[in-house]
């Protein structure tokens, strides 16, 4: 009566297996507040206290991208990079604008501008 398989469960990242229960949802965002890291998911955010090096360490790469030192974003959460006054800025689906360094402001560009290309095919 015992089965001999188990459900397949995909692992949470370590950052977001930290999160109380009801706040484990997709990974959005992580931004650094001092010595602590704010989560924030589909179900919500809270403060975990790491550095934004160890929480990003677990994340895989195509999971999305560190666009400042203090910010990691998801990549369904990013739909353009736009120039405000020459700096870039990476406006996210729900409306809030976010700072990112140039060095970033190329690869986040060319990869949206692939999956265009793969939407459009």
């Amino acid at each position: 009566t015992f089965p001999w398989w188990k459900p397949r469960r995909d692992r949470l990242p370590q950052i977001v297996e930290a999160l109380p229960t009801a706040l484990r949802g997709n990974l959005l965002r992580l931004e650094s507040e001092n010595q602590y890291v704010r989560v924030t998911t589909t179900l919500g955010s809270d403060l975990e206290r790491s550095t934004m090096k160890d929480a990003c360490a677990d994340l895989p790469d195509a999971a999305g991208w560190r666009i400042h030192r203090s910010i990691w974003i998801a990549r369904s959460d990013v739909r353009a990079v736009v120039f405000v006054d020459g700096n870039p800025r990476l406006p996210d689906v729900r409306g809030r604008i976010w700072p990112m360094n140039r060095a970033m402001a190329k690869e986040v560009k060319a990869a949206l501008e692939e999956t265009i290309a793969k939407e459009l095919r």
